[in-house]
C-alpha cells in the first residue's frame, strides 16, 4: 500500500463533518417499486377490512421535490361495491392519482421512514377529486404509505466498507474509530433527490511533509505508484463495461470516453515528463466519479436492489472521500491496490479477483464507448525474423538511421531511445523491409507510405460519418499527422535489426504514434507495433473520432472551407490526439492568447506543406536538417 511521509503524531481537535448518502429518486422509485409496490406489476394492493367489495390498487410511484418536503405521487385504481351473498354488485372503477406529501426521517437504525403530512386524490387533468373514494382513498393509503421503511444499514456498512481501504494502515485505528462514530443526521430533500447527513467525528492525526507530498516520486515509489494507476486503470474500465447492453445516448458515450481517455493522457504525460506526484491517483479517482457518477445513477435503477444498494454507497464513499480529502491532506487518504481490488469484489466487476493489466482488445469496452469496427488484422512478425539482419544496412550503419543524427521535436521521435520488440508474432521480413524509408530511395518510400495511408483514408471515409465537405480536410490531416509524428516511418533499424518505432518516451509506437497507455484495450498492442496499415486505421480512427465527436460538434461558427479555417480545425484535431479531452478547452485559448506550444507550429508547418505538396521537405525531418 501506497503511504505518504509522515511527521511525528500531532492530534488535535475532532471535527464533525458531514458525509453524503445520495438517494436519487429513480433509484428511490425502484426501491420503493421492490420493496412496497411488490404485488404483480409493481402494484400495492390495499383493501378495505370491512368489506372486499372496496378497495385501491397502487402503481408507478413517482417523487420529487416539493417546496421542502417531499411529493410522491401514484396511479390509483378505486373500486367501490356492495356486497351481496358473497359477491360484489354493481361495482365502480375510478381512475386517477394519489399525491402524497411526505417528510423523510433518518431513524437510529439507519431505517428511512416517510412521515405522511397531507394526501390528496386527483383525476386524469390533475383536478382536485372529494367524495366517496376520496375518504375510502385516505383512510387506506394514509395509514399503508406511513408504514414505508428502507432499510439503509446494509449500504452504510458497505459505504464504511469503502471507506477503510483509502486509509494507510498506519491510520486504520483512527479511522475506524472515525467510522464507528457514524450517526445518522438530517434528510435533505433537494432537486435530483433525497441527500442523507451522515455524521462522524474526524480527527487529523499528522501532517505529511509539505515537500514528500508536492515532490515528484522516483524509484520504487514511481513503480509502486504506476501499479496503483494501473490497477485503477482496470477497474475504470471495469466499471465502464457494466453499462453493456444499455441504450446509451451519444452524451452518455462522449462522458465515458472522456473520463478514460482523460485519465489515461494526464498519467502518460505525468509519467513521461517525471511530474508524477503522491496523490495522483487520489484526485483523479474523486474527480473521475464525481464527473461519470450521473450517469450510473441514471441507469442503475434497473440493476437488482443489492445491486444498486452496492453502487449508492460506492458513489456516496467517493462524494465522501471528497469532503474527506477538503478537510486537509492530514486526512492521509491514499489509493491503493488492494483496497481498488476490494471494491472490485463489493461490487462484483468482472476480473475483480486481481485488476490484471492486460494488453488484449475490449470488446465489451469498444461497444460500450460506441467505437467503430477495428481495423483490418494481419499478421506481424516472427520470431526467426526478428533475429534476421536488415539487408540494406552494413556494419557501420546508415547515415539516415545514425542515433545522433535524429531528433524528437514536438512529434520527432528519437532512433536512439526505441527499443526493440521481445514478441514478434507471425510475417515476414519481406514485408517489414518492404515499408523502411531508405536514404537512397527517399521519394520512391514515402510515396509507398503515403499511398498506403491514402487508401487506409478512404477506407475510413466510407465507413466514418464524416460530412463530404470534409474528406479533403480529413485527408491533409491523416498525412499531417504522420509527418509530424513519425516522419512516415513505421519501422527503424536498431542494433543492426529492424524494429518498430518508439516513441523517446516509450509511451506512442508505429507510424501514427498511436500512445498504447491511452489505447490498451481499444486497439491490438502488437499490430500497432508490427502492422503499418492496422497502425494507420487506428490513427485514422483516432483522428475521424475526435474531428466527428469533439470538434465538428464544437466548432461553432468556425468555417472549414477557408484555408485558414482548414489549418485551424486541423490542428484542433491534431491536438486533441496529441494531449486528449482536454484539449478541447485548452486549444481555443491558445489561439485566442496566440501562446501556440511548439507542436501546434510544427503541425501546422507539415498541414501547410501538405496542402502545398511540398515532399521535397520530408528530408529535413529524416536527416535532422
Amino acid at each position: 500500500m501506497l503511504v505518504v511521509a509522515l511527521l511525528p503524531v500531532m492530534p488535535l481537535a475532532a471535527e464533525t463533518v458531514s458525509l453524503p448518502l445520495s438517494l436519487p429518486y429513480s433509484i428511490l422509485e425502484s426501491l420503493v417499486g421492490e420493496t412496497v409496490f411488490n404485488g404483480p406489476g409493481h402494484t400495492l394492493e390495499l383493501q378495505d377490512a370491512t368489506d372486499a367489495c372496496r378497495h385501491v390498487t397502487l402503481s408507478k410511484p413517482a417523487f420529487s421535490q416539493d417546496g421542502q418536503g417531499l411529493h410522491l405521487e401514484a396511479r390509483a385504481a378505486v373500486v367501490l361495491g356492495a356486497s351481496l351473498a358473497g359477491n360484489c354488485v354493481t361495482p365502480f372503477v375510478w381512475h386517477g392519482y394519489v399525491a402524497f406529501t411526505q417528510h423523510p426521517v433518518l431513524l437510529q437504525n439507519w431505517g428511512l421512514v416517510f412521515e405522511t403530512r397531507d394526501v390528496m386524490l386527483y383525476d386524469h387533468d390533475h383536478h382536485a377529486v372529494t367524495g366517496t373514494a376520496w375518504n375510502l382513498v385516505k383512510s387506506l393509503v394514509a395509514a399503508a404509505m406511513h408504514r414505508i421503511e428502507l432499510q439503509l444499514a446494509p449500504p452504510v456498512s458497505e459505504f464504511k466498507s469503502f471507506i477503510l481501504p483509502f486509509f494507510p494502515d498506519d491510520l486504520r485505528k483512527g479511522t475506524q474509530r472515525m467510522l464507528d462514530s457514524m450517526r445518522p443526521g438530517r434528510v435533505r430533500v433537494m432537486p435530483d433527490g433525497l441527500h442523507l447527513e451522515i455524521l462522524a467525528d474526524v480527527r487529523t492525526v499528522y501532517r505529511a511533509s509539505e515537500r514528500a507530498t508536492r515532490e515528484p516520486v522516483s524509484g520504487k515509489a514511481l513503480a509502486g505508484l504506476t501499479e496503483v494507476w494501473q490497477t485503477w486503470d482496470v477497474f475504470l474500465v471495469s466499471t465502464i463495461r457494466t453499462l453493456a447492453g444499455r441504450n446509451l445516448s451519444a452524451d452518455d458515450r462522449r462522458t465515458l470516453l472522456d473520463a478514460l481517455l482523460q485519465t489515461r493522457y494526464e498519467f502518460s504525460a505525468a509519467l513521461s515528463t517525471g511530474t508524477l506526484k503522491r496523490g495522483f491517483v487520489r484526485t483523479q479517482f474523486i474527480r473521475t466519479w464525481k464527473k461519470i457518477r450521473p450517469l450510473f445513477t441514471h441507469y442503475l435503477q434497473h440493476n437488482p436492489a443489492d445491486t444498486r444498494l452496492g453502487y449508492l454507497a460506492f458513489f456516496s464513499a467517493t462524494q465522501a472521500l471528497e469532503i474527506l480529502d477538503k478537510v486537509g491532506p492530514t486526512m492521509g487518504i491514499e489509493i491503493s491496490r488492494n483496497g481498488l481490488i476490494r471494491l472490485a469484489r463489493l461490487l462484483d466487476l468482472e476480473d475483480a479477483a486481481t485488476l490484471a493489466y492486460r494488453p488484449e482488445i475490449d470488446t465489451g469496452l469498444r461497444q460500450v464507448l460506441g467505437l467503430e469496427a477495428l481495423p483490418d488484422a494481419v499478421p506481424a512478425p516472427t520470431g526467426k525474423d526478428k533475429r534476421r539482419r536488415a539487408p540494406h544496412e552494413d556494419r557501420r550503419g546508415s547515415s539516415l538511421f545514425s542515433p545522433g543524427r535524429l531528433w524528437r521535436t514536438g512529434g520527432f521521435f528519437a532512433v536512439a531511445n526505441a527499443r526493440a520488440a521481445k514478441k514478434p508474432n507471425r510475417s515476414s521480413l519481406a514485408d517489414l523491409k518492404k515499408w523502411m524509408i531508405r536514404p537512397d530511395h527517399l521519394k520512391e518510400d514515402v510515396r509507398r507510405v503515403r499511398q498506403l495511408l491514402n487508401s487506409v483514408i478512404r477506407q475510413r471515409l466510407r465507413k466514418n460519418k464524416i460530412a463530404a465537405r470534409y474528406h479533403d480536410l480529413f485527408r491533409r490531416t491523416v498525412l499531417a499527422t504522420a509527418w509530424q509524428e513519425s516522419c512516415y516511418r513505421q519501422f527503424i533499424v536498431k542494433d543492426r535489426r529492424i524494429t518498430f518505432l518508439r516513441s523517446y518516451n516509450g509511451s506512442s509506437v508505429g507510424l501514427m504514434q498511436i500512445n498504447e497507455r491511452v489505447w490498451r484495450g481499444i486497439y491490438a498492442l502488437s499490430r500497432l507495433r508490427w502492422n503499418i496499415r492496422y497502425n494507420a486505421g487506428a490513427g485514422c480512427d483516432i483522428l475521424a473520432l475526435y474531428l466527428t465527436r469533439y470538434v465538428l460538434r464544437n466548432r461553432g461558427r468556425r468555417r472549414a472551407g477557408h484555408q485558414t479555417g482548414s489549418a485551424y480545425l486541423s490542428g484542433f484535431v491534431y491536438a486533441l490526439y496529441n494531449g486528449g479531452p482536454r484539449e478541447l478547452q485548452q486549444y481555443p485559448q491558445r489561439r485566442r492568447r496566440r501562446k501556440w506550444f511548439t507542436s501546434d507550429r510544427l503541425y501546422r508547418e507539415k498541414f501547410e506543406w501538405v496542402s502545398a505538396g511540398r515532399w521535397d521537405r520530408i528530408r529535413s525531418c529524416l536527416a535532422g536538417g
